[in-house]
């Protein structure tokens, strides 16, 4: 197999995220911590309400208990009913109850709005982060899985978070006040309810563990499976051409199912913690009712502290229940965290230097110095030499894999080379901001990539302010301009699903009137007529020669006819320039250039 096949093979690549070892759970917790702490006056707020219903929850009992107390002594042992104290105490609780609605529902509010906050917090640096990101990353990274980390993992946060974090600070809260007041009750059913309740945790702490490593497999076959949807739905001509629906179905199936062997295992799992504490929690209330009613009967316990305390007993229990439920959430939300926060951490394209220079004209004066490329160890370009002057057309041929493209994209700087400079006016394309940089070049590929938004848009895309005028006439210089008027909207009218509507050669016009807005000082053209028709290519052709008239250009092309003209061809075999000269002097030499042209008039007999 030759080097750049082997560099295409790893580069599309299909990551295996379940193979990484998991980052500290640790250090997730931090994160998540340090997220909290950007919206740290809501969470105060947030802990604040959940005090005011911790005291609620562990007072009300309490005031129920004094209630029994009082028609007990009342109405058993004659001692006669303080009405006023009756009727106060019980418009004090139904008042505690209504408090703790209206808490619960502000408290909500402000979770809510704080972990929202958050999430879209985290979208936005998401979202940066891709832009910063180098060629690189994409070339080894499935889109499904950068979505899958975008939506679904954040989502996962967002989620978890929701319900988690009010419900664990209202249910740590509550137990240490319940614990408090349980002890001033009865020290010996104090201890048997707040010691031997967390026993439950105790039994799940193994689980946790295992739980956790299937926590992330599951975010990980998500992420699998959202690369395979995307993948589809952007081939599906593909798929439906070659009749690839059944196999198309089946690696779905296997991953689906990979995704519903690994949920049910921890959802099975999960499903442990609240059983096990539900059993500790039965157990506990069985002894507690008991020792109870001894201490009741030995004087020592009134009927009111039983109920109070059969209450605590239940409402400690709910609140380490709910810990223990949590368990297999906060494991998923860790594992999502993990996942967004690696994304976050990529190693990103290197920033400007320090002097890197903004010039408001190049004169497009390119230089190639004995530069040498290869993609994780693998060769793709072997000490590459060549200059081209202001102004020149200058071509591109060789067989598949030979290096062209990349060239390209040292020249964009989407990747540096090893060895070797690439400069632009005598300087190191490196020492240019790369802002500018990217605005030096027009690029028209073979791959059309359209936005879903209006074809002005399109036109002048990443351009905030813009010229109509401007747009326009770069659409009538592509000859864009007629199809475009006859559209009812014009150019208000939205591309949909990346121009589908529109033909393959519509969408090539608007990708040139896209370069030509932005009056680059070199154009670059990678095999921009290969997939339109013959009579298509031709128009293309001539918008080509005239725009490319005083404009350093540079072709990538397999149709030797069309770069004839070309001042300059380079001819690339195996990552070197083999032979260069133009078309006539080229063909003189009766080298490969010479066989190439002779195939391809071949094939035309």
């Amino acid at each position: 197999m030759k080097p750049y096949v082997q560099m295409d093979a790893k580069m599309n690549a299909k990551p295996d995220n379940r193979r990484k070892k998991p980052q500290n759970a640790k250090l997730a917790w931090k994160g998540l911590w340090q997220e909290l702490l950007k919206v740290k006056k809501a969470v105060f707020i947030i802990i604040l309400f959940s005090v005011c219903t911790a005291f609620i929850g562990t007072y009300a009992p309490w005031l129920s208990g004094e209630i029994t107390d009082l028609l007990y002594d009342g109405i058993v042992i004659g001692d006669g009913i303080d009405f006023k104290v009756f009727y106060r105490s019980l418009i004090t609780l139904a008042l505690l109850y209504i408090a703790t609605y209206l808490i619960n529902y502000f408290r909500r509010v402000f979770t809510v709005t704080a972990i929202q906050e958050i999430a879209i917090s985290l979208r936005m640096r998401l979202g940066r982060k891709i832009n910063r990101l180098p060629m690189s990353y994409f070339d080894k990274t499935h889109k499904g899985d950068i979505l899958s980390r975008i939506t679904n993992d954040i989502d996962t946060i967002n989620s978890s978070l929701q319900h988690c974090l009010t419900s664990l600070i209202n249910a740590t809260l509550m137990m240490l006040m319940i614990a408090f007041t349980l002890f001033r009750l009865n020290v010996i059913l104090a201890i048997l309810i707040v010691f031997i309740m967390p026993v439950s945790l105790l039994l799940s702490r193994n689980l946790l563990k295992i739980s956790q490593r299937l926590a992330r497999g599951r975010q990980a076959a998500m992420g699998d499976l959202n690369a395979h949807i995307e993948e589809t739905y952007s081939a599906n001509i593909i798929i439906k051409s070659f009749g690839g629906k059944e196999t198309v179905s089946a690696d779905f199936n296997a991953k689906n199912n990979e995704l519903r062997q690994v949920s049910r295992r921890a959802d099975i799992l999960s499903g442990f913690f609240r059983p096990i504490t539900n059993l500790v929690s039965d157990l506990v209330f069985v002894a507690v009712c008991v020792l109870s009613g001894i201490f009741i009967l030995q004087g020592k316990l009134s009927l009111g502290n039983m109920q109070t305390i059969t209450q605590y007993a239940r409402r400690f229990a709910h609140p380490v229940s709910e810990v223990a439920s949590f368990a297999n959430t906060i494991q998923s939300t860790l594992a999502a965290y993990e996942r967004v926060n690696n994304f976050l951490n990529e190693a990103e394209q290197p920033a400007d230097c320090a002097d890197a220079i903004d010039p408001e004209q190049v004169k497009g004066e390119i230089e190639f110095r004995n530069v040498t490329f290869d993609y994780e160890g693998t060769p793709v370009l072997n000490n590459v030499s060549f200059s081209i002057k202001p102004g020149q057309k200058v071509a591109l041929v060789g067989n598949t894999g030979s290096g062209k493209t990349t060239l390209m994209k040292l020249l964009l700087r989407f990747y540096d080379p090893q060895h070797g400079e690439i400069l632009i006016d005598g300087v190191s394309n490196k020492k240019y901001k790369q802002k500018r940089l990217h605005k030096i070049f027009g690029v028209v590929m073979q791959d059309i990539w359209l936005s879903d938004s209006m074809i002005k848009e399109n036109i002048a895309y990443a351009e905030m302010n813009y010229d109509m005028e401007d747009v326009k006439a770069a659409a009538k210089s592509a000859h864009a301009h007629r199809f475009i008027s006859l559209l009812p909207e014009g150019y208000d009218h939205e591309v949909k699903n990346g121009g589908e509507e529109f033909s393959h050669g519509q969408r090539q016009l608007l990708t040139i009137a896209r370069a030509i807005f932005r009056k680059p000082e070199v154009l670059l053209l990678d095999e921009a007529t290969s997939s339109v028709d013959a009579r298509t290519e031709l128009l293309i052709q001539r918008i080509m020669d005239k725009f490319m008239k005083g404009r350093t250009s540079l072709v990538i092309a397999h149709r030797l006819s069309t770069i004839r003209s070309s001042d300059l061809i380079l001819v690339m075999q195996d990552g070197k320039i083999v032979e260069q000269g133009n078309h006539e002097e080229l063909l003189a030499k009766e080298g490969y250039y010479y066989q190439l042209h002779e195939s391809q008039f071949a094939d035309c007999l």
